[in-house]
């Protein structure tokens, strides 16, 4: 972790998703840093982790920092750990959320992929946060979800997901009206980390609490 700057400083955090790993989100930070964002990168056992130590992780990173406003910026899963650390936590009330394809009413592909016992070992401990999605209640934060629309991914040739997607992740499964602004773009569920277009958006939500349009 970097080293904590002024407290009139903001932080963002980013959370990467499921059978990933921080290094994915290196791109997104490049922008939050070009946009005068302190950054810092949240890694967890995805898999192997159970969710609550995961988020308590997130939480503690959270309070080790000494910036006055903390934004978290989470990819799919790492969205949902987002959700839930910020329940957990007071926080700067100006500190924002941006979920990226987030399941946040529970993922049918994992619910689906959880039928096949070998695929459902592959997601472990994951699965259950995964499914059922999060809950809202206790959440005063702005929050921004972006979803995409490129179908593209494995997750497609082997379940039959709702379209508009993103391959993993139908645009319906991020819908929810605790969020105060939402974001459709035609990029994947992976590639959409790689797209300065999406980098812009979440510069764009963190500093003014809706998306640009």
């Amino acid at each position: 972790m970097s080293r904590p700057v002024e407290s009139n400083q903001q932080a963002v955090i980013l959370v990467h998703g499921i059978l990933m790993k921080s290094f994915m989100m290196r791109l997104l930070g490049h922008h939050c840093k070009k946009a005068g964002f302190n950054v810092y990168y949240y890694s967890y056992p995805s898999i192997l982790g159970q969710s609550d130590a995961n988020i308590a992780g997130l939480g503690n990173l959270i309070d080790q920092l000494q910036e006055k406003t903390i934004h978290l910026v989470g990819h799919s899963l790492g969205g949902l750990i987002c959700l839930e650390a910020s329940k957990q936590r007071v926080v700067d009330d100006k500190g924002r959320v941006v979920l990226l394809a987030s399941p946040i009413r529970g993922s049918v592909v994992v619910r689906k992929l959880s039928d096949n016992l070998l695929l459902k070992n592959l997601l472990a401990k994951a699965r259950e946060l995964l499914v059922k999605g999060v809950s809202f209640v206790g959440l005063s934060r702005d929050i921004g979800m972006i979803a995409g629309t490129k179908a593209v991914g494995i997750s497609r040739f082997l379940v039959t997901i709702e379209r508009p997607c993103d391959g993993v992740v139908a645009v319906s499964e991020t819908l929810h009206e605790a969020c105060n602004d939402k974001l459709q773009l035609h990029v994947s569920h992976a590639g959409m980390l790689l797209s300065s277009q999406v980098g812009e958006q979440v510069i764009h939500f963190l500093k003014h609490g809706v998306f640009r349009r």
